[in-house]
């Protein structure tokens, strides 16, 4: 029998599911689960029917009756299936039927008997294969030979966080992470351990590096949970962060019970949990895009795995792409208020981009309406902060200033320190681009009196320390500050702060001429990070050596290309040009122009202005 409903087709004699007329992979219980809902429309089906007709007389759990109910509803919506308590549940979508063709295999319906269409699905199919081949060969040679279904994953999970309703008051809850356990014992491949640690959610995810190495010890294959539960009306929201040896995945649910959103986390943690990104240290952009869209091709309904997938692809500048799909992310969560909220949310942060600002503040003030309605602080004070973007592209002060305090606002509605602190830096960058340097001098004491009172370890004062690094007018205070920020972190450790710091003090040095400081700031060459292979190129450049600085500028462009990282590519390729042109090497002056050329974006081009003035390519960029 063939059922239609909303724009999903299922096909009970072969157990295919449908929407759109793409196929869509759904588990052999859950499809005998939803046939036996079907043909049984308007009747409450017990579970005792259910474990009979399902799993046809195998002894299992009841709780397999509620995590299958939970699948469905995941891809179907809260409102597809209702339960009557101690009595079982009931399908609510109007369907209609048609006899179903016994010879019909899954995937058919996407076949057209005309020479182009069967092209394309050849060249599709090849394609697939291929994607599947590039992140199966990734998957083996870094993770022991062991695909996605038998890779044994061991997460320690922390207590959850559990707000009440008016957020007063947040409290370590044993129960529920021991009931989450439960809900995962049955697992193929993960293994869950309670951890002995009672840190509150926002303590954890604020510094994670703080708890992660003490937590896991040398286990590559160790994870770390923690989650945060909140009421707010009459729905629950569940908040995860899921952290790897490099990456870590984030998310939230909402539903009607906390058992809702419990289920829908096993859900999910089932397909990203042994993903290469949070396993391997590898940083490559090409293969984590890869494996994202493997795994958006696998679950199209999980919304957390698209809008990550979406996301990646905007960081990587294919934006007209990222766009299509978050229009199809937002059609696809039309009935999930928190998630439609975000696809509105990253819709407009695309057309930010894009400087497309009139249709970002259409898209913006939607997301903005919405997560009203859920009372959601942290998501008003994320849109809040995407709308002062708009005014930045329209050049307006006051539209910037407005909606960053309102960013702040909220996020202090909401207790959450370091999305306060983010506004505020901002806000800081903004007055110190225009020139207001005592209005942003005022912005740093008050981020320090934000941090004094929220007790956030020394590591947040990381922010401070760089502004006043690039306030000071005198080059020793530059120099200390910069220093006291590397000095908060652990070696190695790459992110946008330390980055800066270290890209001030070469440039300080360089200017005093102390090479033999300057020299001995990068010492282990096998393992440079990006910037550090581009500070080292820079410092040789200063020198005028010219083969090694194309060299280590050569590295840090590879790096930075693997990686995804469009505009450090684009300094190391502008690097590249400088020293070449400096060796009268015309072929490779050419290579990197076109690069440049190619690859700009306004607000790079804006940053480099200079540098593009000196190396005679700014006529060489249009937009």
């Amino acid at each position: 029998m063939n059922y239609y409903f909303s724009n999903y087709k299922f096909n009970s004699t072969n157990l295919c599911l449908y929407k759109d007329k793409v196929s869509i992979q759904i588990r052999s219980n859950e499809a005998r689960l939803l046939s036996l809902l079907l043909s049984s429309t308007g009747e409450i089906v017990s579970k005792t029917k259910i474990l009979d007709t399902v799993w046809s007389g195998k002894v299992v759990s009841e709780q397999a009756v509620f995590q299958n109910i939970s699948s469905l509803r995941v891809i179907f919506g809260e409102h597809a299936i209702k339960t009557f308590s101690g009595k079982g549940y009931q399908w609510q979508l109007t369907a209609q039927t048609e006899t179903a063709s016994k010879n019909v295999k899954c995937g058919d319906l996407r076949q057209v008997n005309t020479t182009f269409r069967k092209r394309q699905a050849v060249v599709a199919v090849l394609g697939g294969i291929f994607i599947s081949l590039l992140v199966s060969l990734f998957i083996i040679n870094n993770v022991e030979h062991l695909d996605n279904e038998q890779l044994g994953v061991d997460i320690k999970l922390l207590p959850f966080s559990l707000e009440s309703d008016s957020q007063s008051a947040v409290v370590i809850n044993d129960e529920l992470a021991f009931q989450l356990k439960s809900i995962l014992s049955s697992s193929r491949y993960i293994e869950v351990t309670l951890a002995a640690v009672d840190v509150l959610f926002m303590d954890y995810t604020n510094t994670p590096d703080q708890y992660f190495s003490q937590l896991v010890g040398k286990g590559n294959t160790t994870l770390v949970l923690s989650s945060n539960i909140s009421k707010r009306g009459e729905a629950y929201f569940l908040r995860y962060e899921l952290h790897g040896i490099s990456d870590k995945w984030s998310g939230e649910f909402q539903s009607p019970s906390i058992e809702g959103v419990l289920q829908q986390l096993a859900i999910h943690l089932e397909r990203v949990a042994s993903t290469p990104s949070l396993l391997v240290n590898d940083k490559r952009h090409d293969v984590n895009h890869l494996e994202l869209e493997l795994l958006h091709r696998r679950f199209p309904a999980d919304v957390i795995i698209f809008e990550r997938f979406i996301v990646s692809l905007q960081n990587s500048g294919n934006l007209n792409k990222a766009l299509i799909l978050a229009e199809k992310l937002k059609s696809l969560t039309r009935n999930d208020l928190l998630h439609h909220a975000r696809a509105e949310l990253l819709l407009g942060n695309i057309l930010v981009e894009q400087g497309l600002s009139d249709s970002a503040e259409l898209h913006l003030s939607a997301a903005q309406s919405l997560s009203a309605q859920l009372g959601h602080f942290q998501l008003q004070s994320d849109i809040a902060k995407s709308l002062s973007l708009v005014g930045r592209n329209r050049q307006n002060y006051h539209a910037i200033s407005k909606y960053l305090r309102r960013a702040m606002y909220f996020a202090r509605k909401a207790e959450d320190p370091v999305r306060e602190l983010s506004a505020l830096n901002y806000l800081y960058i903004f007055n110190y681009k225009l020139g207001n340097k005592t209005k942003a001098l005022s912005l740093l004491e008050e981020a320090e009196l934000i941090l004094y009172g929220s007790g956030l370890p020394q590591v947040h004062y990381s922010q401070i320390y760089l502004h006043k690094a690039i306030s000071a007018d005198n080059v020793n205070d530059k120099e200390q500050y910069s220093r006291e920020l590397l000095a908060l972190y652990s070696p190695k450790q790459e992110n946008w702060l330390v980055s800066s710091a270290q890209t001030l003090l070469v440039e300080l040095l360089i200017e005093q001429q102390r090479w033999q400081e300057a020299n001995s700031l990068f010492i282990d060459h096998d393992s440079f990070t990006i910037t550090e292979s581009y500070l080292v190129a820079t410092i040789l450049l200063a020198q005028e050596r010219m083969s090694q600085a194309a060299i280590y500028a050569a590295q840090s462009f590879e790096k930075s290309t693997m990686a995804g990282d469009q505009l450090a590519s684009l300094n190391a390729a502008l690097l590249l040009f400088t020293v070449h042109s400096e060796m009268g090497n015309q072929l490779e002056q050419a290579r990197y122009r076109k690069y440049i050329s190619d690859k700009s974006t306004k607000l790079w081009a804006e940053i480099n202005r200079d540098a593009l003035s000196q190396a005679g390519l700014s006529n060489r960029i249009t937009f």
